[in-house]
């Protein structure tokens, strides 16, 4: 099953238009460092080791990494679109110490956020993107994944990736040829979620987001 043209046309729109960032929109937390036995850190099922070719974009991911590039509200942002959700923090995690609680804030017909760079990165050694999700809200069934070279806005059907809101963590191993038709080497938007309706309260927890080599 794929998404509806309404999904494509907000995501178009949102991508052309750039919303300010506003605040901060990630939630702080303290510093994980991996050189303490901490009993209460969960490693999920693919622990980085080093030596692994492992890139982390900053956000809804605690573990190691090779190579990161990070949310810093300079040049980096996390957009949440026009305020259609919010972002806390959950003990119920994949990996990590928590994950990330994205809820929607109204009856919005649409919902909406993403990981701007302000100049494009070049992600074409990277084959694959990995992200856990988990929720039991049905307004989650369906919603879009979605990366931008500038030009190019593609996106994947969390359903058709094998996603079910059924209260499970689902891990997704995304190839990013799934992103039809971006040019991997002008990468503007690393992570862009987008969703056609909700209702307030409606949450999706997010965890595990990082890039690999295959």
């Amino acid at each position: 099953m794929s998404l509806s043209r309404p999904i494509l046309t907000v995501l178009t729109v949102l991508t052309a238009c750039r919303p300010d960032p506003g605040a901060p929109q990630y939630p702080t937390r303290d510093a994980w460092n991996p050189t303490t036995d901490d009993p209460d850190f969960v490693e999920g099922d693919d622990p980085y080791e080093e030596g692994d070719e492992r890139l982390s974009i900053g956000v809804f991911y605690e573990g190691g990494f090779s190579e990161e590039l990070p949310v810093d509200n300079v040049t980096r942002h996390l957009y949440v679109y026009e305020e259609t959700f919010s972002i806390g923090v959950s003990d119920d995690r994949y990996e990590g110490l928590a994950s990330d609680a994205i809820t929607l804030t109204g009856a919005q017909v649409w919902w909406g956020g993403g990981v701007h760079w302000d100049e494009p990165a070049d992600l074409s050694e990277w084959t694959t993107m990995h992200i856990a999700l988990a929720s039991t809200d049905a307004s989650f069934d369906t919603w879009a994944i979605g990366m931008s070279d500038g030009v190019t806005e593609a996106q994947a059907s969390v359903a058709d990736l094998g996603f079910v809101a059924d209260g499970s963590w689902n891990s997704l191993d995304i190839p990013l040829e799934a992103f039809a038709g971006l040019d991997l080497s002008q990468v503007g938007i690393a992570l862009q979620i987008v969703g056609e309706s909700g209702t307030a309260g409606d949450s999706l927890l997010v965890d595990g987001l990082y890039f690999t080599k295959d």
